[in-house]
């Protein structure tokens, strides 16, 4: 059947046939863009304006990226567009917009479903990375204290969990996510590297405030304090408000102690 309508029509470049009448076909070519042609018979356009309409809307729903997406999804977010001129081509423009609007929100949903694989695949594969890293550090802990300390030992542990809880933070608020695999895969990875290691940042300032006992310093003198920067770790790399927070607050607190310093200062003068 292909065959018959490439003699027919055989100025066109034929890939996959939409919609062949009498007076018009609609087909996408080897380059995966619609195209269509009419004949003779065709007696035009029943409302001119509506039709440039729809070729209007056709035209901003094709210049969408879809170049990552996979060829049967790539051919069937086309011959929805093909589809639309075939109804406007009919006068059936109503239906064209509504073919339209559909596909709009198809190859929506297909580049946010790809572009949140991108984003989850990075988030977990550099999470993974860190925790397997990790492991030899943990079973080694005995060794390692004495080679670096027990307060860098675990600094570098809630870091890993600070990863950790950002991962989880990542994964319950990727449905309500907003992703565009137009901006690439690479901006993709390097955003997800970059929320997990600012979930690891945050743990690890952190860890710092609990040890120096800015933050919670009763706590410092309990034997709890190590359970207890872990958790915290994996709160503030699953949150972004953590460490915003906890500056403020060492910021507040260094300038009490200056004015304090200066006041003292003052009245020994």
């Amino acid at each position: 059947m292909l065959d018959k309508t490439k003699e027919r029509w055989p100025e066109m470049d034929i890939k996959y046939l939409v919609l062949e009448e009498d007076d018009f076909m609609v087909c996408i070519d080897s380059e995966m863009v619609v195209d269509w042609n009419t004949n003779e018979k065709f007696q035009g356009h029943k409302d001119e304006t509506k039709h440039n309409g729809v070729l209007n809307r056709m035209a901003l729903l094709e210049s969408i990226p879809i170049y990552a997406l996979h060829e049967q999804i790539r051919l069937s977010y086309k011959r929805m567009l093909g589809e639309a001129i075939a109804r406007s081509l009919s006068g059936d423009y109503n239906n064209a917009l509504n073919i339209l609007d559909a596909a709009e929100t198809f190859i929506t949903s297909r580049n946010g479903e790809l572009a949140r694989t991108w984003y989850l695949s990075a988030s977990g594969v550099t999470t993974g990375l860190l925790v397997l890293l990790s492991l030899p550090l943990w079973f080694g802990r005995v060794t390692v204290k004495c080679m670096i300390g027990e307060v860098l030992f675990w600094l570098m542990i809630a870091s890993i969990a600070g990863a950790v809880g950002a991962m989880f933070s990542v994964i319950m608020r990727m449905g309500n996510a907003k992703l565009d695999c137009s901006a690439g895969m690479k901006l993709h990875i390097l955003e997800s590297i970059s929320r997990i290691a600012a979930g690891m940042i945050s743990a690890l300032l952190v860890g710092l405030t609990i040890y120096s006992g800015v933050l919670l310093p009763a706590l410092a003198q309990t034997g709890n304090k190590r359970a207890f920067i872990v958790l915290a770790a994996l709160v503030a790399g699953a949150s972004e408000r953590w460490a915003p927070s906890l500056i403020e607050h060492v910021e507040k607190r260094t300038k009490v102690a200056g004015l304090k310093q200066q006041l003292s200062g003052g009245g020994n003068e």
